[in-house]
């Protein structure tokens, strides 16, 4: 019954990679995506293509998308990067495509930079996904039936709930499932953001203000000296 409420499911795993390159090394932020994840989503990358069933394959040469917030800093935006490698951790991938500015999800609460197919995924972390109650940074997105009621998908959301924490009372006891339009969490993803923008912008403006004052203070010593 809950699966007649749903026209779609994709999951993304949210996972630190290390890219070795010529103009940058270091720490990217990777998601691993099953199969259908950018059809639930409808973009069309900006350049090259998205990932396909093919890329899914056991045997498939290892893909990867970037974003185009990754291809402009690290890759200096050269159009002619679709086709070639990245060495990623131990492993070579190949650039398929690269996404618009205006598709940022996941959000992570840092930006993401590139997008791979879930069957790519390290072992370690395959195995953890395995363990009951695990944590970590994942994303679930479901798109309604035609017809279907939000209230009814979160009805349903929390009779799974239920039904775990029952089975498994040592790891799902006390845990809920919510049901967030993706607009929405768009928003507050933007929201915060610009709060941590605001917060530097007042502790920036605190910090010339303290200066200023004590530049005031220091004059009116110096004055009272000559006096």
């Amino acid at each position: 019954a809950e699966s007649a409420l749903f026209d779609g499911l994709a999951y993304a795993r949210g996972v630190p990679v290390t890219y070795r390159g010529e103009g940058y090394s270091g720490l990217l932020l990777g998601a691993f995506v099953t199969e259908g994840f950018f059809d639930l989503l409808g973009t069309p990358a900006a350049l090259g293509r998205l990932l396909v069933s093919e890329d899914y394959a056991p045997q498939a040469e290892a893909a990867a998308l970037l974003s185009e917030r990754a291809w402009r800093s690290y890759f200096g935006s050269d159009p002619a990067i679709i086709g070639t490698t990245l060495t990623i951790g131990e492993r070579l991938f190949t650039v398929v495509g690269v996404m618009p500015q205006s598709f940022a999800y996941p959000d992570w609460g840092a930006d993401n930079d590139l997008w791979f197919p879930i069957s790519q995924l390290p072992e370690a972390e395959r195995a953890a996904l395995n363990q009951r109650a695990f944590g970590a940074d994942s994303r679930v997105l479901a798109r309604i039936g035609q017809g279907a009621d939000p209230s009814e998908a979160r009805l349903a959301l929390g009779n799974i709930a239920n039904g775990l924490a029952a089975a498994y009372p040592e790891a799902y006891a006390g845990w809920t499932i919510a049901l967030d339009p993706l607009k929405e969490l768009e928003i507050r993803a933007v929201r915060a953001r610009l709060l941590v923008l605001w917060g530097a912008a007042l502790l920036v403006l605190a910090m010339c203000c303290l200066n200023l004052s004590n530049l005031y203070l220091v004059q009116g010593t110096s004055r009272r000296r000559e006096y």
